[in-house]
This record gives C-alpha cells, structure tokens and sequence, in this order.
C-alpha cells in the first residue's frame, strides 16, 4: 500500500511537491514540527555537515509528515519523518529578533528561511540509500518487523556553510518519481562534442 509520493517538478515550491505527491496517490496528508533540539550530531549528520566529529552540536527541527484515506477508513500515520539538521551559529542566527530555525512553530519565509538568514545555496547533494530503520524509526512510522526504509539526505551547500535535510520513509510505503526536464545538447559546427 503506498502512503505517499514524490515528484521532483522544478516549478512546484516544497510543500506544493508534498502535497501534489499526497493528492496523486489519494491520500489526505499534513506536516506536524515535532520539535527543535539541540543535539549531538549523529555520525552520518556529522559528516554531511562537515562537523568537528560525531557529537558535536547541531539543531534538529523534526517534522512528521502524516497520511490518511478518511473515507475509506485508514487512520492517520506517519509516512515520512523530515529531519533538518543545521550548524547551530546557523540555526540561532536572527531576523526581526528571533531566530526561525529555532523556533517551535512551522515557519516559513519569503524565498526560504536559509535565503532570509542570508544564505544562498548555490548546490545541492542528494544522498539516497535504503537501510534498516532505528527503533525510534520503526516505532514512530509503527513498521513491521523486516520492513526497511528509505532515506534521502540532501545537503544544501553555499559558500559559508552546509546545511542537510534528512527525510526518512517506510520503505514499503513509497514510490519516488522525478519528472526533470533534459537541456538541450548544442553540437558545435566543427561535429565535436561540447
């Protein structure tokens, strides 16, 4: 049974990927935040980050990404658990007097809370595996014994600093479809390659 879908579309912002990914696989979908922690960082998290080592500070901001078919009868669940992990001189840094990425209430910015701290992120590194889930992820997505999960880690990277956002799902609760267009290959006039 699939809870949630995918779709990198280069014209939809997050939450219309979301939520177009939900709809399409007829599902009734919502985002909870969790919570905001500060945490040493994992050792996975602490190499994405180029942090000092594993157990170095970072901010977490935990979302859960819940789905249902109210009509047919199927509770809510969780389909997705979307970690943002950021160096903390990032995550406390202010606008206005207050620090969005700290705070315990789903913010969002004009063009983007990293864009209004200041950052442009210029590059992106997506890191995709499937591996057996933690206790904590099979307990909050209420996994079957066996059941592994997928995890996408996407490291956002401009010239002061890296951030990476880590979405784990149930691996037999997903499809992931990229719909990217293809650039237009030009051949120079000489018939080599450019």
């Amino acid at each position: 049974m699939l809870l949630n879908q995918v779709i990198a579309q280069p014209n939809l912002d997050a939450p219309q990927l979301r939520l177009a990914g939900v709809e399409a696989a007829k599902w009734t979908g919502r985002q909870v935040l969790v919570n905001v922690s500060e945490l040493p960082a994992p050792p996975q998290v602490a190499e994405f980050l180029e942090l000092e080592g594993p157990g170095t500070p970072a901010v977490r901001r935990r979302r859960l990404r819940l789905v249902s078919r109210p009509e047919e009868g199927i509770p809510e669940r969780v389909a997705m658990i979307a970690d943002t992990w950021t160096p903390p001189d990032i995550a406390y840094k202010l606008i206005d007097g207050r620090a969005p990425l700290m705070s315990p209430e789903d913010t969002t910015l004009p063009g983007g809370i990293y864009h209004a701290l200041g950052f442009r992120q210029v590059r992106f590194i997506d890191n995709i595996e499937v591996r057996m889930p933690t206790a904590e992820e099979a307990e909050l997505m209420s996994l079957s014994p066996g059941t592994a999960v997928g995890q996408h880690a996407r490291i956002g990277i401009d010239g002061t600093g890296r951030r990476v956002l880590i979405h784990v799902s149930a691996g037999d609760r997903q499809v992931i479809t990229y719909d990217l267009p293809v650039p237009e290959r030009h051949l120079p006039t000489n018939g080599e390659p450019k």
